[in-house]
């Protein structure tokens, strides 16, 4: 009778679910208005239900290399040992959270320093293969920093004719990143017209889309969430 009690309760301890997924929200507030985001309308960071857990983490782009990084969780818990009135109290003040993670300031920033946050965020993400990871950019990906400057048409001009040699320079910052097959990388951006259309699609599939490629990480492009 004691085995079958210990075997009872080891049983339903295993019950207790490992379904955590990570959100990475990235907003370039050089570009975007991060007001305009209700991740309670747009379901982004919540658990796909109540017992499951998620980890949001949340950062701007501004005209710096390294800005604040925000992170909320929940954990997972157990349907069967848990009460659900309090979970449904936990899961509403965790959502309160989520709503008030945005940037709001009405700073004039000089450039966007884009790169080197995403990889540095991608190179933290990389150390937990546990968990489905989703970062979501949203940027129009006109780099201005010390590492290129997009708004120069020369740069522009290079990229159409040898897009290889823009890609090395991008490169070049992500030499300890090795391969991240669980994360997926979805760039957030609605261009205003056919010009700043063809400029994205040039940064977005000469650079960002060889080097996930190469990364193992999925990337996909949406106007919003």
């Amino acid at each position: 009778m004691i085995i079958r009690f210990i075997v009872g309760i080891a049983g339903l301890s295993s019950c207790t679910p490992n379904n955590t997924e990570i959100i990475s929200i990235i907003v370039d507030v050089t570009e975007f208005d991060a007001n305009e985001i209700e991740f309670e309308k747009d379901g982004i960071g919540s658990p796909n239900d109540l017992w499951s857990g998620s980890i949001v983490r949340y950062s701007t782009i501004t005209d710096v290399d390294y800005n604040e990084q925000i992170e909320l969780k929940i954990d997972p818990a157990n349907e069967l040992l848990s009460n659900k009135q309090n979970r449904e109290a936990e899961l509403t003040l965790f959502k309160v959270d989520l709503q008030n993670l945005k940037h709001q300031d009405t700073l004039e920033y000089s450039g966007s320093s884009i790169w080197l946050p995403l990889i540095n965020e991608l190179s933290y993400l990389a150390q937990d293969s546990t968990k489905p990871t989703t970062v979501y950019l949203i940027s129009d990906l006109m780099e201005h920093s010390s590492l290129i400057n997009f708004y120069d048409k020369r740069i522009i001009k290079t990229l159409e004719r040898d897009p290889e040699r823009i890609k090395t320079e991008f490169q070049s910052k992500i030499l300890e990143l090795k391969q991240i097959s669980h994360l997926k990388l979805i760039v957030i951006h609605q261009p205003k017209n056919a010009k700043e259309n063809g400029v994205f699609k040039l940064i977005l599939n000469g650079v960002y889309k060889p080097i996930m490629h190469d990364l193992g990480i999925e990337i996909s492009v949406q106007a919003k969430f």
